[in-house]
């Protein structure tokens, strides 16, 4: 089952860097260019200058190069003993609007793909992008985010020790969520964890193109060093591993927000959709138990430009839809809206639906009417992620978004053909 190992990570410099908060950032592929301008504003050594290279080879030279300088410079430094780092995150649930805290450990991983699984697609230019930045950097920038069960807390139970203890990095990002990262140290506190973890199969949450860039990069590795010891670096790759059982797992739905449909009204619409799903109207002055309903999740929301009132769908009984489709993603919304609702009885293309996670401005935009309509989805429990897993498959495009994402910059893994990592017994 799942290896796992500590390792020396390299670390901004706290003499150098007084404010970690200002050279961190969120994962690469979440940051759109105008963030991405404003987080190098922010701060010289800001993490995206090398997580977000120009996507030419020039750029990854470069992005190289600067790894490298801002290693000299002591930026970046080394921990001098192999470290797992414990990581506590405070947040506010979107959805839920109240505190929760999810607990986490960041340590490497022996790449398994039989242990390891996948629920997301990749496609191959992320990939390519993700492989060629660790040949130019031969370090893991951020974390792979992945899940294990654990529901007796015993993992967490141990992370949870380090509370009353001085975190080595703490700062509130963008969105107010607090970090908190420790490093644990002890060889003894150290086995226990990986002991408990070889018990463990993992799921990848986050972090599927930088998975596949990791696999492809050991084979790189393996092709040029064949002599290389069977715990060499690149044999493993860094994740921030969590309890899928912790109740501060929050995974927040994609909403699909509808273009302009032939000039389709409103009643034609709703005609439609009422020969395949039950439609609860919740009338204007209702919006309050409409919302309410979401949190439930008692239905899929379904509102239109011009119609007052908004609407709750349920699938008919007795009614199955797309039979051809396997039964372990039938039924999620992101499947019935975008095999079902979008190409059979709305038949456009992707070019006008369009992405958004935050309820009331999805709502917003439709009253507005930058969109015809959109449909509130509800996320995918993790036991759903699960069993799509386990059997291979694959979730639809943008099905899950796990929150908060996991600082990137905190914890970097640097890999040598040279340097083996050593797992506890």
């Amino acid at each position: 089952m799942a290896t796992i190992a500590p390792f020396r990570a390299l670390r901004y410099n706290s003499s150098r860097i007084r404010d970690i908060g200002r050279v961190v950032s969120p994962p690469y592929d979440v940051i759109s260019p105008e963030e991405k301008e404003a987080y190098q504003s922010r701060h010289l050594y800001n993490i995206t200058r090398l997580t977000l290279p120009e996507q030419s080879p020039e750029g990854y030279r470069e992005a190289g190069e600067l790894f490298s300088q801002w290693q000299r410079e002591r930026i970046l430094v080394r921990d001098e003993e192999p470290s797992l780092y414990p990581y506590q995150q405070v947040f506010t649930s979107p959805e839920e609007r109240r505190k929760k805290v999810r607990w986490g450990v960041i340590a490497v991983v022996r790449l398994e793909p039989e242990v390891i699984l996948s629920h997301e697609r990749t496609m191959g230019d992320p990939v390519q992008d993700r492989f060629r930045l660790l040949k130019a950097t031969r370090a893991q920038l951020s974390q792979i985010f992945a899940l294990f069960s654990d529901p007796d807390r015993r993992i967490e139970g141990i992370l949870r020790e380090f509370f009353l203890m001085p975190p080595v990095q703490e700062f509130v990002d963008d969105e107010g969520t607090l970090h908190r990262i420790w490093r644990m140290e002890d060889g003894e506190l150290i086995s226990r964890v990986c002991r408990l973890m070889r018990e463990k199969r993992l799921l990848i949450a986050d972090g599927h193109h930088r998975f596949k860039a990791a696999l492809r990069y050991r084979e790189l590795m393996r092709s040029l060093h064949p002599t290389a010891p069977p715990n060499a670096s690149f044999e493993f790759a860094t994740m921030y591993l969590t309890s899928m059982d912790s109740e501060g797992l929050v995974i927040l739905p994609t909403h699909r927000l509808i273009s302009r449909l032939d000039d389709l009204s409103s009643q034609e619409i709703i005609h439609r959709l009422g020969r395949f799903f039950e439609l609860k109207i919740f009338v204007r002055g209702e919006e309050d138990r409409f919302m309410g309903a979401l949190k439930k999740g008692e239905g899929m929301g379904l509102v239109i430009y011009g119609n007052r009132s908004h609407f709750l769908l349920k699938l008919r009984q007795g009614q199955e839809l797309l039979p051809s489709v396997p039964p372990e993603i039938r039924h999620l919304d992101a499947t019935v809206v975008d095999e079902f609702i979008l190409k059979e009885l709305f038949p456009i293309g992707e070019g006008r639906v369009s992405l958004g996670r935050d309820r009331e401005e999805v709502i917003r935009a439709v009253s507005e009417g930058r969109y015809q309509m959109a449909f509130l989805l509800r996320p995918p429990m993790v036991e759903e992620i699960r069993r799509v897993a386990r059997a291979g498959l694959v979730m639809p495009r943008k099905s899950t978004f796990f929150y908060p994402k996991v600082a990137t910059g905190v914890a970097i893994y640097p890999m040598s053909s040279r340097e083996e990592i050593y797992v506890p017994a």
